[in-house]
């Protein structure tokens, strides 16, 4: 199951972003930036964005925790995170890791605070 929904996730993730700007009533991305605010991570803080897909929360993400924090984004699909690198590449202080949400390969106790914005129907199972 998992290698389907990850081939169903890298050929999603060619049109992904169209795909939710068209059925998204958020033109301005509000809810994911409400969300960043919402978050109790302190500027030079570290943050895991699991399932983070193209990486819609990670610029937010790295704006709030400034130059001097790190943002990880990590999804099992090797699609969604090249479409992610396109929007990514200009942050130092992000990082795109390939891997599955339920075998993390960080330490415990690695980040200030882990997000996971409209993916945890993807986790049911995993975690």
């Amino acid at each position: 199951m998992r290698r389907g929904r990850r081939a169903y996730y890298d050929k999603f993730s060619r049109f992904y972003d169209r795909f939710v700007a068209l059925h998204s009533r958020d033109k301005q991305g509000l809810a994911r930036k409400f969300l960043v605010d919402c978050i109790p991570v302190p500027g030079g803080g570290a943050v895991l964005d699991l399932c983070t897909g193209t990486a819609t929360l990670v610029t937010h993400l790295q704006a709030k925790v400034g130059a001097e924090g790190q943002v990880v984004g990590l999804d099992f699909s090797h699609g969604m995170l090249q479409a992610a690198q396109e929007k990514t590449r200009k942050f130092a202080n992000v990082h795109l890791v390939e891997a599955d949400a339920g075998s993390l390969p960080f330490a415990a106790g690695s980040f200030d605070a882990v997000t996971c914005s409209h993916a945890f129907y993807e986790l049911k199972d995993r975690l």
